[in-house]
């Protein structure tokens, strides 16, 4: 139990420093043979006007295949995980554009998200994201429905404004 925690711990603090430095997004994790591996890939930005990709929760006239409303940024992070021996749940900081803060997430494909709060670290409930300019969140899976050696691939959206 110790080591599946820890393996966890050093995983989100890796895709962290990754995803925040703006550098290389794969992460491959190698601490035994036959773990699972995740792929955060570089963010998109979807700018007002371009079509939307989702239907943001609580945003009034969006819809996805629409264009963006006016006055909103989506920032888009594909991830996919690739199940080995222990399942994994990726945990890493989504980030609004320079002067953008956060409104709203959203995914597409079979995952969910827990909003965890400012940093992968901090475990407690995702309230308190709106106006900040970034939130970490773990992305979750049904681990019923995937088998060692499946990838599952979805993207994460922050809306921001």
């Amino acid at each position: 139990m110790f080591r599946s925690h820890l393996r966890t711990a050093v995983v989100a603090a890796v895709v962290t420093a990754l995803v925040t430095a703006g550098g290389a997004y794969a992460v491959d994790v190698v601490l035994n043979p036959g773990a699972s591996a995740v792929v955060v890939e570089k963010p998109v930005t979807i700018k007002a006007g371009e079509r939307n990709p989702v239907d943001f929760p609580g945003l009034r006239g969006d819809q996805a295949g629409e264009p963006l409303p006016k006055g909103y940024v989506a920032v888009g992070y594909r991830v996919s995980v690739t199940q080995g021996r222990e399942f994994l749940y990726p945990s890493f900081t989504v980030s609004c554009p320079r002067g953008r803060r956060l409104v709203t997430f959203a995914g597409e494909g079979p995952v969910t998200m827990q909003l965890v709060g400012p940093n992968p670290f901090t475990r407690r409930t995702g309230v308190g994201y709106r106006g900040k300019r970034s939130w970490a969140i773990i992305v979750r899976y049904n681990d019923n429905e995937i088998r060692s050696g499946q990838t599952i691939s979805a993207t994460i959206y922050a809306l921001c404004r």
